[in-house]
């Protein structure tokens, strides 16, 4: 029996069961940033395709890159008071290049153990020439991260610097019509 394809509008949209917009057009491009390397950040709506688009990447990435992926949304607020906890969500070394997807990440933009992540990340990025780091991290949520600012010590309270300003602009039009849906 031929299993009927609906419109989903409530998380990721699966291929044999759902309507789907054309997605390798957006994957070919996503994919160059990352063989370049590069860190970035998708921020849209809610609704708007990002896991559905993170859950395909994940698959179109494999034969080139070892992908980790996971979602904030799962990980307990318990877990961002402790640094130690946190990074044990992380496991870093891999033989083949990989690339860190985090889905939800605003979910966690109010915990300065998320924010000294994005640091240590940051630090890591910059210094990948000597020490190994991942290939390219992507950061999907609501809002834009790049945008945080934390104190850099906390007796100079004017001074603020993002923890995230290594990521490029996210250019790729995530927007679609219905000529863009496979039947």
């Amino acid at each position: 029996m031929e299993r009927v394809r609906t419109f989903n509008i409530h998380g990721i949209c699966y291929p044999d069961r759902h309507y789907m917009v054309d997605l390798g057009g957006r994957l070919r491009e996503i994919k160059k940033m990352i063989d370049r390397g590069e860190y970035f950040v998708i921020n849209r709506a809610r609704q708007y395709g990002k896991t559905t688009l993170l859950h395909a990447l994940k698959e179109y990435l494999r034969p080139d890159y070892a992908v980790i992926s996971m979602s904030f949304q799962k990980i307990s607020t318990a877990k961002f008071r402790d640094e130690y906890a946190f990074s044990q969500a992380f496991v870093w070394d891999f033989l083949k290049k990989v690339v860190l997807m985090i889905d939800e990440v605003d979910q966690a933009s109010n915990n300065q153990v998320f924010l000294d992540f994005l640091g240590q990340l940051r630090e890591y990025y910059l210094g990948r020439e000597e020490t190994a780091a991942f290939h390219s991290v992507i950061l999907a949520g609501v809002y834009d991260i790049k945008n945080l600012k934390q104190k850099i010590r906390p007796e100079e309270i004017h001074r603020y610097n993002s923890p995230w300003n290594v990521a490029v602009s996210f250019d790729v039009n995530m927007s679609f019509q219905p000529t863009d849906i496979c039947f």
